[in-house]
């Protein structure tokens, strides 16, 4: 509980950080399913067969991936991952 107390009283991100990680999982996105069409296949149809958040692809669509900003993940950070929630 420790860890996470300060994982999330003590969040600091920049645009410099968030720049190098969208590099690193658009890598990891095309190893995983741009590279194997059978797996860009599957991606497409959950999101086309499933209205919900289960047809959204875990790592995330490149055209998201790549308009990651700061004000975007200190915002969900700060009304999404807070301590209260993480009980749901």
């Amino acid at each position: 509980m420790e860890v996470e107390a300060d994982r999330m009283g003590n969040f600091n991100v920049t645009q410099d950080k968030i720049e190098r990680e969208k590099n690193i999982v658009l890598e990891e996105r095309k190893m995983r399913f741009d590279n194997q069409p059978h797996n860009l296949l599957w991606e497409e149809m959950d999101s086309a067969f499933y209205r919900t958040g289960y047809g959204r692809s875990v790592i995330g669509w490149e055209s998201d991936i790549k308009t990651y900003n700061q004000d975007d993940i200190t915002s969900f950070m700060i009304t999404i991952i807070t301590p209260a929630m993480q009980y749901y």
